[in-house]
């Protein structure tokens, strides 16, 4: 497992359109992120960050995400120290 960050929307979205649209859901805060998740956990599904610039990128995101039927979930993402 590797978090991804990626820098540019555009490559988000390449990776978007690659994933299984039933491997992965959307978490987001609409505001300023946007991570892809893996729905089941193994060392070969990594998480895929985005680092968005308000409301309208998501907006550009959300449709294509929901093109994909991809689960949107508000909300954030942790990772507990171990």
């Amino acid at each position: 497992m590797a978090v991804i960050n990626v820098f540019s929307k555009g490559d988000f979205l390449k990776i978007l359109e690659k994933i299984p649209p039933k491997a992965y859901i959307v978490v987001t805060d609409t505001e300023t992120y946007v991570w892809l998740v893996p729905t089941v956990t193994s060392h070969h599904r990594h998480y895929v960050r985005l680092d968005i610039k308000g409301n309208e990128e998501w907006k550009e995101i959300q449709k294509r995400v929901e093109e994909r039927d991809i689960l949107i979930i508000k909300g954030h993402v942790h990772f507990p120290k171990q």
